[in-house]
């Protein structure tokens, strides 16, 4: 049989397991542990991976519902006056699309739940007030600056550092539960509530808080904030991301007898005790922060 022959036949014949990989002769030590890795594989059945992905995800499954599950304190009292005008320039000037709160939110500046803790009340007011890096200036007034500065000490007086999974009970619940408590609720409210229901005002938003999807405001401060007339001309017209809901003339007087009657009683409504969220009802563009 001639050289070439001879070539030819051992090129056509494949390597067996036992065959050290084709660079051997150039890294002795890589080859050995090539083949010892080869041999011990061979003693495993296919099914020894789909248990390992299956352990890794259970790994993550676990770590995931402890993060999301836990609370990490009671529930805190409500935000005063001056940190919900914080919370609202939080809010109108995006903060949330760098910073985060309880971990949601950007990720181009640092989370700041604790930042009362970590920073003094002069460097955080500089911050605020010049910008810094990135983070532009937002010509941000005294006032609006302190505001923030109490939104910022509230948060973290809370002690948490994840998403806060509880909230006041359902306005229809509530409505139900302090009206029997004081008085039969009268028919127009009542009416008003089942229309509320129907329509799913609450799917957008929150009852006793703001910051409902897409910023929906707090409905027991619609009257407050609007007046009668500018309420029944939102629930005829719709605004923004509202849209006309196509209420009867007696329903939007029914709705907006409701609103009056849950701004008359928000402080028995309030105290009400929270009721547990599910993870599942939360958006996921919005992050837990007290009332």
């Amino acid at each position: 049989m001639s050289a070439i022959e001879s070539i030819g036949r051992d090129a056509r014949v494949p390597p067996g397991p036992a065959e050290p990989c084709p660079d051997a002769h150039r890294s002795p030590v890589g080859a050995r542990a090539t083949a010892e890795v080869a041999r011990r594989l061979a003693g495993h059945s296919p099914g020894w991976r789909v248990s390992a992905y299956a352990v890794v995800a259970l790994t993550f499954f676990v770590q995931g519902s402890l993060v999301w599950t836990d609370v990490g304190g009671p529930v805190t009292a409500p935000l005063s006056a001056t940190a919900r005008v914080g919370q609202d320039l939080w809010r109108s000037n995006n903060c949330e699309s760098c910073h985060q709160l309880y971990g949601m939110g950007g990720f181009l500046g640092p989370d700041l739940t604790n930042v009362a803790r970590r920073a003094s009340a002069e460097q955080i007011d500089g911050m605020l007030a010049r910008g810094r890096g990135l983070m532009p200036n937002f010509g941000l007034g005294a006032a609006e600056r302190a505001a923030l500065m109490a939104f910022f000490r509230e948060v973290d007086a809370t002690g948490q550092g994840s998403l806060v999974l509880t909230a006041p009970p359902a306005l229809s619940a509530a409505v139900e539960q302090v009206g029997a408590a004081t008085a039969p609720l009268p028919p127009a409210v009542a009416r008003g509530l089942a229309k509320l229901d129907a329509v799913g005002c609450e799917s957008c938003h929150r009852s006793l808080r703001d910051g409902g999807a897409l910023g929906a405001p707090d409905l027991s401060r619609a009257v407050e904030r609007r007046g009668l007339a500018g309420v029944q001309q939102v629930l005829r017209e719709g605004r923004r991301a509202m849209p006309r809901l196509g209420l009867a003339p007696n329903e939007v007087e029914d709705v907006s007898a409701l609103l009056v009657w849950v701004g008359a009683h928000r402080a028995a409504l309030a105290a009400l005790p929270p009721a547990r969220r599910a993870v599942a009802a939360m958006p996921w563009f919005s992050y837990g922060s007290p009332q």
